[in-house]
């Protein structure tokens, strides 16, 4: 059973752009089976965006912010996700 989605953009900043998918079936999948949809607090990754939270919330999505931490240092990143939150769920 899925229970979340991370990097559905697979976008790396400054290194890989994202991906183009379909938002609108991505987002009604995940709110109809209650999968959350994760943002990663990691500062080359932040996917997802503040925008496209911002959009998957209008269809009922459910989130969960991830630190994607490697070690305990990265744990510090946590700030960036929640500030993508912040502004996309507003």
């Amino acid at each position: 059973m899925l229970h979340f989605l991370i990097h559905p953009t697979s976008r790396i900043i400054g290194g890989r752009e994202p991906i183009i998918f379909d938002k609108v079936a991505l987002f009604t999948a995940l709110a109809n089976s209650r999968v959350a949809l994760g943002i990663n607090s990691q500062p080359d990754r932040l996917d997802i965006n503040d925008i496209l939270a911002k959009e998957a919330k209008r269809y009922g999505v459910k989130f969960l912010i991830g630190s994607a931490a490697k070690s305990r240092v990265d744990l510090e990143f946590i700030k960036y996700g929640v500030n993508q939150a912040r502004k996309g769920l507003a």
